[in-house]
């Protein structure tokens, strides 16, 4: 008998800035330009939608309680765009590029369907 396993799929999507904002003058990298995407995602179709919240975070600390010497602050990675879909899954910057996380499923099936789904 199989272990019941949790599982999701992150789809990490590669980003090129194009259009009449592109120009050697105006070089908008691919962070400001995902961010630019998710943006526009959240402004047209997430209208009064939650949105994802690092206040009870810390990212230095560990499973057994202990803070690392440098870690990462929440506020620098709360200002790139982050949204919770009405499925559950995340629609972000994830460093560099804009990634789609789906909820957490309990077959690869439903994983499957949500990952096309996004």
């Amino acid at each position: 008998m199989a272990v019941k396993k949790i599982c999701g799929i992150e789809t990490e999507y590669g980003i090129i800035h194009t259009g009449k904002h592109a120009s050697p003058d105006n070089d908008i990298g691919p962070i400001v330009a995902s961010s630019m995407l998710i943006n526009s995602y959240v402004a047209t179709a997430m209208e009064g939608s939650p949105s994802w919240n690092f206040e009870h975070e810390s990212p230095g600390l560990d499973a057994r309680g202990f803070m690392a010497a440098i870690q990462l602050n929440p506020d620098l990675e709360a200002q790139f765009m982050n949204a919770v879909l009405t499925n559950g899954a995340r629609y972000y910057v994830d460093h560099a590029h804009p990634e789609y996380s789906s909820p957490e499923c309990s077959d690869a099936k439903s994983a499957l369907i949500y990952d096309r789904a996004g």
